[in-house]
């Protein structure tokens, strides 16, 4: 997975670490899916399960030990996590986070620390290469609770290129603002990529300070047609 990225020294940013506006995904990496598993209620393994969409800090190279919900819950590791996709340290990263959360007993035990993409919106003259609408699936669209980010669930179309250089390109593109509203279009490029399989993945759009009090609509094209979401802001 490359990505380019604009980092923010201030630590009371959302993130540290936000990406610019373009990823590039590459067949053969970090291709994650969200499952559910069933399970009893009691004190089992998975009675503390939880599944929270977090800002996760890095106390080294690829080490997490701690991060954050939406909710604004700080949650500290006592086994600090090993996570390859994140490289930097002392840096915050988003990041969908399965884990065991006994607060009886003072223990957290993370089972997976997921990367959530994050999008900063551009304008067209902005972009390095030319935006596309190629369709995706869209699985689900929310405010986060802490008010900060705009998410989504899509799903995109995987297959095994003849080209190994082949990828998707997914990104926000900024159309329009006004002083009551800011409308966006999601961004996609097939890339190349055959379509044989759906890939979930997770994105955050960041809310901005030019976004507070607007409404703000962003378009996808999704293999069901043209799908419009707005949150108020």
């Amino acid at each position: 997975m490359k990505a380019r990225y604009h980092r923010k020294n201030n630590m009371r940013e959302v993130a540290r670490e936000i990406f610019s506006h373009f990823y590039l995904f590459t067949f053969s990496l970090f291709l994650f899916s969200c499952t559910t598993e069933n399970y009893e209620t009691g004190d089992g393994d998975m009675s503390y399960m939880r599944a929270d969409f977090v800002m996760m800090h890095t106390a080294a190279a690829k080490t997490v030990d701690h991060f954050v919900t939406d909710e604004g819950e700080t949650v500290n590791l006592q086994t600090q996590a090993t996570v390859s996709w994140a490289e930097k340290a002392d840096t915050l990263y988003r990041a969908l986070a399965y884990y065991n959360n006994d607060k009886a007993a003072q223990k957290v035990e993370v089972k997976s620390l997921q990367p959530v993409y994050v999008l900063r919106p551009r304008k067209v003259e902005d972009l390095e290469t030319e935006p596309k609408d190629d369709p995706v699936g869209l699985e689900s669209a929310w405010m986060s609770s802490n008010g900060q980010f705009i998410n989504l669930g899509i799903l995109l179309m995987m297959g095994q290129p003849e080209d190994d250089k082949a990828h998707h390109i997914i990104g926000v593109v900024l159309n329009s603002e006004t002083d009551d509203t800011i409308t966006l279009t999601f961004d996609h490029v097939q890339g190349g990529i055959p379509e044989y399989y759906t890939q979930r993945y997770y994105v955050s759009i960041p809310v901005t300070e030019t976004m507070q009090g607007k409404a703000v609509t962003l378009r996808l094209n999704t293999y069901q047609g043209l799908i419009e979401k707005t949150f108020s802001l």
